[in-house]
């Protein structure tokens, strides 16, 4: 089991069993939470809701305490997971509809798209610490470009985007 560690002073925080709440609190503890955050004072939003600002401070700390038990259950490894899948599923269906397109338009919007999802899943990658750069050397092995012209024009772009210093959206050097 994770222990909960205080940022300022280090200390394990006991976590305390958090009492039922009934869904209609929740969804109230949760929009005091952010009235305040947004910069409500604990009166504005006492008289907001017709309750006493000793319970508006009570809902305060149930958010804290709610927050922490959010976290706690929260299955980072199954989001990420999903979260990958999603984006390489999205790149693939991308390339392929690419492939398929009869219109130069539409061929060129699926193949943003692939490259935005490609883009999204290197940085979400690097974030995680999966991954630590982008490899400096691109081979385009399911050729995009049918034009041996086009493709030896593009390689030069981004070579000489590079020799300048230069940054590419979504490429890290």
């Amino acid at each position: 089991m994770n222990k909960l560690i205080d940022f300022k002073s280090g200390a394990p925080i006991d976590r305390e069993p958090v009492p039922t709440i009934s869904r209609r609190r929740q969804e109230r503890i949760w929009r005091i939470f952010d009235m305040r955050m947004e910069g409500a004072e604990t009166k504005e939003i006492a008289q907001f809701f017709g309750i006493s600002q000793r319970q508006v401070q009570k809902d305060l700390n149930g958010a804290k305490r709610l927050s922490r038990e959010t976290i706690h259950n929260w299955d980072l490894e199954g989001t990420l997971g999903r979260e990958i899948r999603f984006l390489e599923n999205t790149r693939r269906e991308a390339m392929r509809q690419s492939q398929l397109s009869r219109q130069e338009a539409v061929r060129l919007g699926y193949m943003r798209l692939a490259l935005d999802a490609a883009t999204r899943l290197v940085a979400l990658l690097q974030s995680t610490g999966l991954i630590r750069q982008v490899p400096q050397h691109v081979e385009i092995t399911s050729n995009p470009f049918e034009d041996a012209d086009l493709r030896r024009r593009f390689m030069g772009m981004l070579l000489e985007v590079r020799r300048h210093g230069g940054r590419i959206s979504g490429i890290d050097y």
